[in-house]
């Protein structure tokens, strides 16, 4: 991560990031968005991040938004500049409900982590160059002789030590029972005239830091104190004990009961019985002390009343209450309610209960006092079955909690592995006790002490539960650990009990912090031990004050969760820095090379996010990877001696912090132990720095701090044997790389066979930097004595590390047509060998060259590109890139790339990119070959427009191709995404300021214009005017209705799709000369006052389609509205090709301005008009019936509506004609639609509405034999429409009622006068055009309420349910290749009778705008949420689709379906006409 970098973190809905990591570095920006699901929520951002205040974990800001539109909140932005280090939390919450909002109650949060920066010897050092080694600091000895003991760290390479903690330590001298948090461990004073401070102990630090370069960290220990702390006497309630936590009182007298066992065998007690006295060592013994436990010590403590009734107190209380027959109805059962003092017997039952259920009528009773008696004996039965039970279920812990006791007991005297003690006596128990108290004289007075004040003295241990929830307090009430001896317990500290906040235990918490800080001041960095059972709040709050006094420290920890995720818990609250791993769990060298690899940095060629704004992606914990943690065993008890070395250096390896523990280099064979440990290290006076492996361990260090320096951050490990590892640090850079090859010895298994083991590295040896191998210097004795010093920790004298740099005696290397081959059969078990590779003169040269990449000269030329350049650089489905020569690539074992262009490569290169996954097929192919870089500059190339951008790529890929190939992908990939990214910006440059000034929605929708504008020689436009000015573009570009099945050939361009689309794609992002020539091109074609179906170039234009015209008349009066003197295009001239609608006639073409079309197109609409098409039959309509091609338009005049077609032909966008034979349904229209359709009213109405106010229109009057204005038209159609269409109760319409066909209101009719009837009251979608452009048609009221009944009854998750799933013809799934002989389904029959589609959403949502405007503001904020609401899963969509777009249609609740075209201009088109109108609010 590069400083100054800007983070982008999206918010979602519903998202908690509690386990989530987001690892940003100080001096990052972090910058969050509004993500799809929030879209339409208004929302406010908090955050703890304290800006220019002091850090208070519980204080949030709000953070302000910006933005670009203020209405469209997928512009929405807000940045944090982060310079402080540390966890910090963010939340969201609805604007409405921010008062009082927190994390807890929001509809999302998570956390961002700052890495701190260290710094040592006046310089910064980055984490990953930390090496740091571990020390008991109780085995320092006096502070006189801490330098002679600590610098053995710095002649070994190490540039961090850990200490144990430094302060006083309780009676079992474990490094982790502190006694007094504020005093210095006495040992440090020994010998000393004064007495040590901490204040001297940080001068020591100082040195060590300024003039040693080696930092320093710390434990601090929250979790338990030291039996023996003076503290605990004055302050018992900061410990759980017997007056706090009465809960622990069975599991306290368990724990006493076994001690006493422990106490009797130590007195002789039990030699009769088998045991000697004080002893217990053998099975044998163990099975006769189970036994004794079981039947002598448990029963005299009587567990079992602590959780019983007193059946005849309770019986009694019943009995005296007993009153007349209980009529109420019993809710629940009666079960016993524990005293929460466990007191004996002192349990109790809900009374009333008891009375309601065991009081009642008994018909056997003769009287009352019968009945009475009868419901005493019934109660006093179920007490004694409840004691019954609950005696059953204490045994049946006690069972568990034998079986723990003496499983512990079992390993600690019997297993092998164990410690093998034999003594028990009142001082040493048969297992670790769980409890501390004052002594008494036997069992019986420790019953009765836990009900006394002396119970406060009685307190529980600390210690971890194998497999627990490490966020589980273990000692809180509902938790049977204790009871059930399932703590593996650390018998000489006591658990602190802090509460939940400071003022539940003031001392503990002043107390505590002062420690913590304390240490902060002193250390650069805090291991938290016991990291896992600390409560959260507690570690969080003392970091944070910790924090407040080094603001950069560094905190570790060591979890074992067993989760990730659970890991991440942890990090994000307490803002860790690293987790510390351990390669010693590793069981053999594959897991060592996989743990170096899975914590060691990016793989090697991984691909560079180069963007300026980059995805904030959850995060794996960093790592302080040690060979050896301080509290296990020695590498020579678990592996071999010979395998300290392979594995420290393979540890090294690792691109993370790594470290070690004090007496790994110097080879000490055993455990030193954190509690039994009492000698101390060696001055470095005594130690040989040739003997075990210092000075192997300085050349490893060394090297892992200058890898980490140096950028080696990329990673690749080969496992070669199954005892044999290459680990490859690498260069991004450089592309130089350090190899190590280790032989690991984990085991003293026979020696592997190595001949003819090698390793190839593509590059040529820079030099080889370092060998080291295991030698024993006596050979003879195979034993390996170890003599243990008695006063100093010393290691295993007859084994040595041999190391030489620069040279090897263990491997042979050779040179070879660019690779190095290393021959690995003499590198021993015990050894490992270390060189450089760089890369050869060629790979050289081409990596320069690719650096010097002319990109100023790539954005001169890609500034130069039109649209029509542009789109054929970025996109061209397959069927358009062949009319030009280039189909889609073929990338093998995945497919085709959705694009000819780099839209089809980019976005999935930026996928694989983001998870680095070199395993794609696509990296695959490039490696494999130069076949996806030559087609990708050769189509480039073919093009005059794209030439200069072929050429330059050309030159690029040959430079990439001279890459070693695994490189390849991450090079072609930083061209590409480059050249990508740079031309994507230039399509939105050459926009309307709406998309150059928008947001991401808009960006991405406005895609759309130039995936479907294009010129392709196979779909032109008709011929256009030479006198236009500005001249018509050459060639003209259409509209493709969507891609692919719509994209070439005459099915490319559709009248209807291309004018619902010409707004948005074209006129809201500023394509107003293409939005020209095709307004004029299709006017050209005008024949029967109809506008093309299909345009198929205009000669062999279609017309079978009603309301094309409209939309067209529709687009006129948009591109009159959005240009500046746009009403100029009613002047342009309109070549048309058809100036009669007589066949015969064969006219000849002619020239007219445009508003004479228009009028012409009028006049006939209003005087009606009969035709039958031209070539009507199957040359042009295999399916359709002959009386399907007979058409009428016209106009009703008692209520103005525009009418055509008939039930044999379908002239509106549901246009699906049946067309199988075997269902029965060919020629058969699913959805005739004719008569009067909604829409068509509300787009004549509206036309008719903006023609009337236009000025510059010359024809206000229709002529014929009936004239009339167009403001009289519009009016006419206004006062009736109301009454014709308006469906607001089961009655139906005010004129043409048919309440027999209402199935649903409020709502609005689809047409009037259709020929079926029926068909009429359906609920359709349609509707929601005509309220969108046509807003003053209708009641405002009325029209909140049918949209209303869309949104619950059509709206899907993308479209709009094209008929209501309660109508009998629904069928929501929609599959063209059906071959059923059901004739509603049969060859996609329902295409429009419940599918879902995207396009009406745009207008039903801008409906919801104009409608809500109407209604006043409360209903226009209601509305708009409602938009963006919709809208975001359209949003979600467009990041996930391949096609970078919209589809044409979805099956029932947004299923996909595989017959609709991936993305459709008219899905995009609407949306953005959606986002204009509120841009323009």
């Amino acid at each position: 991560m590069t400083l100054g970098e800007v983070k982008e973190l999206i918010l979602e809905k519903g998202f908690h990031g509690d386990s989530t990591l987001y690892r940003l570095q100080k001096y990052n920006k972090l910058r969050f968005r509004i993500g799809a699901s929030l879209l339409g929520t208004r929302i406010a951002l908090f955050t703890n991040y304290p800006f220019k205040n002091e850090f208070n974990r519980d204080t949030f800001y709000e953070i302000e938004w910006s933005f670009s539109s203020e209405n469209d909140q997928t512009s929405y932005y807000a940045d944090i500049p982060v310079s402080l280090a540390g966890s910090f939390i963010f939340y969201y919450v609805e604007e409405d409900g921010k008062s009082g909002a927190s994390p807890l109650n929001s509809i999302g949060s998570g956390f961002f982590n700052v890495d701190p920066i260290l710094r040592c010897g006046g310089k910064a050092v980055p984490l990953d160059s930390v090496v740091c080694q571990t020390v008991l600091a109780k085995l320092l000895g006096s502070l006189d002789l801490w330098r002679g003991r600590l610098l053995p760290a710095k002649e070994c390479g190490y540039n961090m030590i850990h200490f144990t903690p430094i302060q006083a330590l309780g009676a079992s001298n474990s490094a982790y029972s502190i006694m007094n948090q504020h005093s210095l461990n006495p040992a440090f004073s020994k010998g000393r005239k004064e007495e040590a401070t901490f204040e001297q102990v940080e001068v020591i630090l100082e040195e060590l830091r300024e003039s040693h370069g080696i930092m320093s960290i710390c434990d601090i220990v929250l979790n338990h104190t030291a039996n023996e702390t003076e503290w605990l006497g004055e302050h018992p309630s900061a410990t759980y004990n017997m007056i706090n936590s009465p809960h622990l009182r069975p599991a306290f007298l368990l724990d006493r009961a076994i001690a006493w066992l422990a106490i009797d065998i130590g007195d002789g007690k039990w030699v009769e019985r088998g045991l000697a006295k004080g002893v217990v060592k053998s099975s044998q013994d163990l099975d006769i002390c189970r036994q004794l436990l079981v039947e002598n010590y448990i029963p005299r403590i009587k567990l079992e009343e602590l959780f019983c009734v007193d059946v005849e107190k309770l019986v009694q209380q019943f009995s005296d209450n007993i009153g007349e027959a209980s009529n109420n109805k019993p809710e629940g059962i009666v079960v016993i309610l524990q005293d929460s003092d466990y007191g004996r017997l002192t349990s109790t039952v809900d009374m009333k209960l008891a009375d309601s259920i065991f009081n009642t009528h008994h018909h056997s009773a003769h009287n009352e006092d019968e009945r009475r008696n009868i419901c005493v004996g019934n109660f006093k039965n179920h007490l004694e079955l409840l004691n019954y039970s609950k005696k059953e279920e204490i045994r049946q812990i006690l069972n568990v909690a034998v079986n723990n006791i003496f499983s512990g007991a079992s390993y600690e005297r019997v297993d092998p592995s164990g410690p093998l003690k034999t003594k028990v006596d009142r001082d040493n128990e048969l297992v670790a006790p769980y409890f501390t108290c004052p002594e008494n004289g036997s069992l019986e007075e420790d019953m009765e002490l836990i009900y006394t004040a002396g119970g406060g003295l009685c307190m529980a241990h600390n210690g971890w539960v194998m497999g627990d929830d490490p966020l589980r307090n273990f000692a809180l009430p509902g938790s049977n650990v204790y009871l059930r001896r399932e703590l593996v317990a650390w018998g000489d500290s006591v658990k602190l009990r802090y509460g939940e906040k400071p003022s539940d235990s003031p001392f503990l918490w002043k107390y505590m912090e002062e420690y913590t800080t304390t240490t902060a001041k002193l250390f650069d960095g805090i291991r938290l031990d016991n990291c896992h059972s600390t409560p959260l709040h507690v570690a969080s709050y003392m970091l944070d004050a910790a924090r407040k006094v080094r603001p950069d420290l560094y905190i570790v920890a060591e979890l074992f969760t067993g989760s990730e995720l659970k890991d991440n818990i942890f990090v994000n609250h307490l803002g860790i820095t690293s987790l510390i791993r351990e390669g010693l769990s590793a069981w053999n060298s594959h897991e060592l090379g996989r743990l170096v690899y899975k914590y060691g940095g990016k793989p090697v060629g991984a691909f560079s996010n180069l963007k300026d704004c980059q995805r904030l992606n959850g995060d794996v914990a960093h790592a302080l990877f040690l060979d050896w943690t301080h509290d296990n065993p020695s590498y020579v008890e678990k592996r071999t001696i010979e395998d300290m070395l392979p594995s420290a250096g393979l540890v090294s390896m690792a691109s993370c912090a790594v470290g070690s523990n004090r007496g790994y280099d110097e080879l000490v064979p055993h455990h030193i132990h954190v509690v039994k440990e009492s000698r101390s290290y060696s001055d470095l006076h005594r130690l040989d720095l040739d003997s075990g492996m210092l000075k192997a361990r300085r050349c490893l260090s060394e090297l892992h701090i200058r890898l980490a320096e140096s950028g080696f951050t990329e990673v690749f490990v080969d496992q070669l044997t199954s005892d044999m590892v290459a680990v490859t640090r690498h260069s991004p850079e450089t592309r130089c790389s350090v190899i190590m090859v280790a032989h690991t010895r984990f085991n003293h298994k026979a020696r592997e066979d190595n001949r003819n083991v090698h390793l190839d590295v593509e590059g040529e040896l820079q030099q080889i930097l370092l060998e080291a191998k295991m030698i024993k210097l006596d050979p003879v004795n195979t034993l390996d004595p170890f003599v243990r010093h008695e006063d100093f920790i010393n290691g295993c004298m007859n084994w040595r590390a041999e190391v030489q740099e620069f040279t090897s005696d263990m491997i042979k290397v050779t040179e070879h047509d660019g690779k190095v081959k290393v021959d690995l059969s003499c590198l021993i078990a015990g050894s490992f060998v270390v060189f450089s590779v760089r890369p050869i003169e060629k790979h050289r040269n081409a990596l320069a060259n690719i650096h010097d990449l002319n990109f100023d000269a790539l954005d001169d030329i890609i500034q130069n590109l039109d649209m029509g350049d542009l789109q054929y650089a970025l996109y061209q489905c397959d069927q358009e890139g062949k009319e030009f020569g280039y189909g889609t690539y073929n990338i093998p074992n995945y497919g085709d790339l959705t694009y000819c262009g780099l839209a089809g490569l980019a976005p999935l290169l930026n996928q694989i990119a983001e998870h680095n996954d070199l395993g794609h097929p696509l990296a695959a192919n490039l490696r494999n070959g130069d076949w996806l870089m030559n087609y990708t500059a050769d189509r480039l190339s073919s093009r005059n427009g794209t030439s200069k951008l072929g050429e330059w790529l050309k030159y690029s890929f040959q430079e990439i191709a001279n890459l070693p190939r695994y490189l390849i992908p991450r090079y072609f990939h930083s061209v590409v995404s480059r050249v990508y990214d740079s031309l994507d910006r230039r399509s939105f440059t050459i926009m309307s300021d709406f998309v150059k000034r928008g947001s991401k929605l808009v960006e991405s929708l406005s895609r759309g214009t130039l995936i479907h504008l294009a010129a392709m020689p196979s779909a032109p436009l008709p011929q256009l005017s030479g006198d236009l000015e500005p001249p018509a573009m050459t060639p003209s570009p259409t509209l493709a209705a969507g891609l692919p099945h719509f994209s070439t050939g005459y099915m490319r361009s559709w009248g209807r799709d291309t004018f619902i689309s010409l707004r948005g794609l074209l006129l809201t992002t500023g394509q107003f000369t293409a939005a020209r020539d095709i307004l004029l091109g299709y006017a050209g074609c005008l024949r029967h006052g109809l506008i093309p179906n299909l345009l198929d170039g205009g000669r062999n234009a279609r017309f079978n389609c009603r309301d094309a015209i409209w939309w067209w008349l529709r687009a006129v009066l948009d591109y009159i509205e959005l240009k500046d003197d746009g009403a100029n295009i009613l002047n342009d001239p309109v070549v048309r090709l058809f100036p009669s609608d007589v066949q015969e006639d064969n006219a000849a073409e002619k020239t007219q301005p445009l508003h004479e079309v228009i009028n012409e197109a009028l006049t006939k609409h209003w005087n009606g008009l009969k035709f039958r098409e031209w070539n009507a039959g199957k040359r042009i309509d295999e399916h359709m019936t002959d009386e399907g091609f007979n058409n009428e338009i016209g106009t009703d005049k008692t209520n103005g509506f525009v009418f055509g077609g008939n039930t044999k032909n379908c002239g509106t966008w549901m246009d699906k004609m049946g067309s199988s034979f075997e269902a029965g349904n060919k020629g058969v229209p699913s959805t005739p639609r004719d008569g009067s359709a909604v829409e068509i009213v509300g787009l004549s109405y509206s036309c008719l509405c903006d023609l009337a106010r236009l000025t510059a229109y010359p024809h206000q009057t229709i002529s014929g034999q009936q004239s009339i204005t167009l403001k009289e038209w519009a009016a006419l159609i206004k006062a009736n429409f109301e009454n014709y269409f308006y469906v607001g109760s089961k009655s139906g319409s005010s004129v043409e009622p048919h309440p027999d066909l209402v199935n649903c209101v409020n709502m609005y009719k689809d047409s009037v006068a259709s020929g079926h009837k029926f068909t009429d009251y359906q609920l359709r979608p349609n509707f929601c055009i005509l309220l969108a452009v046509a807003p003053d048609l209708v009641n405002p009221e009325h029209a909140w309420e049918a949209l209303s009944t869309v949104s619950k009854r059509l709206l899907g998750p993308l479209g709009l349910a094209t008929l209501d799933s309660g109508d009998w013809a629904y069928r929501g799934d929609y599959d063209n290749s059906n071959q059923s002989c059901d004739p509603s389904l049969a060859h996609g029959a329902n295409y429009h009778q419940g599918p879902e589609w995207l396009w009406p959403v745009g207008f039903f949502l801008r409906a919801l705008l104009n409608i809500g405007a109407r209604l006043g503001a409360e209903k226009l904020r209601e509305a708009k949420k409602q938009v963006f609401s919709v809208l975001s899963r359209h949003y979600q969509h467009l990041h996930t689709s391949a096609w970078l777009g919209l589809p044409e249609l979805t099956n029932s609740n947004g299923q996909f379906c595989r017959d609709s075209n991936p993305i459709q201009a008219w899905s995009h088109a609407t949306l953005l006409d959606t986002l204009y109108d509120i841009h323009k609010m």
